[in-house]
């Protein structure tokens, strides 16, 4: 198959993803997957793979490099190295792009790119090219290493916000609208929620392999921003409450401490003994304290950010509340 006309993308799916950019050569064949990718698995690294052929053909080569690695973490075809390969050589990052050919002549000894691939290195390392400062922003084999399927599996995400419609970037990628569910390579990633360029939510989150997890963000506009709505006031019903109970609690603690003392030869004139008095009084005065401390942790929360995070799997599940601490 020769090189694709300029500025299209052609994807197929065999037992691994056929993805190359335009004007950097034709289609390869993978090796054999354990588990084939699902049909959604394969839609998603497509997606990704076409956006990084925009923003390589836009000569943005960084972003290019993040969104084929995305991809290559969905379907780890061994042509996508050779793409961040070649966009980390465009983008004069030389020694950056040599692990990358080194790897995808390692995965494809023989591949339709093993040529392109060799001379590269060749003129890399015989014109003792180095990288720019700026290179310090784009990734490096360690980054595919960490994201290889192998070794870090995939979970999907669900994610909406009050109210929906926000775009969402997850590890600097535009993903989508909430609502929205995508698949993630399992591990930590950060959402970010923007609205008309203006971030309006940010979150870490952990993705659980073969796990669901769903997650919902309120949209929060900065207060110099039109748009800004003072959040409620949080109520403090049940910190009062439980204030109000730990006075009482401590109150009867100090009656029954009082009744304790009472009765027998310390005091004659009291016939009655209050026996069990004294362990009461000290058992309602750790109650008081729990209390106190319960009400405290309850007014404090109010002001924070939070919301549930739902994770579904195969056999187990939780239920969680995520916010900021």
């Amino acid at each position: 198959m020769g090189p694709y006309p300029s500025r299209m993308v052609l994807g197929a799916v065999v037992t691994g993803l056929l993805l190359v950019h335009p004007r950097i050569g034709g289609a390869q064949s993978g090796p054999p997957a354990n588990a084939p990718p699902s049909e959604n698995t394969q839609a998603t690294a497509k997606k990704l793979a076409t956006e990084a052929i925009e923003a390589y053909n836009a000569e943005d080569y960084e972003r290019s490099i993040a969104l084929n690695l995305r991809a290559f973490v969905l379907v780890p075809h061994p042509g996508l190295l050779f793409n961040i390969a070649q966009a980390h050589r465009l983008a004069k990052c030389p020694e950056r792009a040599v692990p990358f050919y080194e790897r995808y002549l390692a995965l494809e000894p023989d591949g339709k790119e093993s040529a392109a691939s060799q001379a590269a290195l060749d003129e890399i390392k015989h014109t003792t090219q180095t990288d720019g400062p700026h290179c310090s922003k784009t990734l490096t084999i360690d980054d595919v290493t960490r994201a290889l399927p192998a070794a870090n599996p995939a979970g999907r995400l669900k994610l909406s916000s009050l109210p929906n419609g926000a775009v969402v970037m997850i590890d600097g990628v535009k993903i989508g609208v909430t609502p929205l569910e995508h698949e993630f390579a399992a591990g930590e990633h950060t959402i970010v929620l923007v609205d008309g360029g203006t971030r309006v939510g940010e979150r870490k989150i952990k993705i659980l392999s073969d796990a669901t997890i769903e997650v919902t963000m309120p949209v929060v506009y900065p207060t110099d921003d039109p748009r800004y709505v003072p959040p409620p006031e949080p109520s403090r019903a049940v910190p009062i409450s439980l204030f109000a109970g730990a006075g009482i609690l401590l109150v009867g603690s100090g009656l029954m401490l009082y009744l304790g003392e009472q009765g027998g030869e310390a005091h004659p004139e009291d016939k009655y003994r209050y026996r069990g008095a004294t362990p009461a009084g000290f058992a309602l005065a750790g109650a008081g304290a729990v209390a106190i401390g319960v009400g405290i942790w309850f007014w404090v929360r109010g002001s924070r950010e939070s919301a549930p995070v739902v994770a579904i799997g195969a056999g187990e599940g939780y239920l969680g509340w995520s916010g900021r601490f």
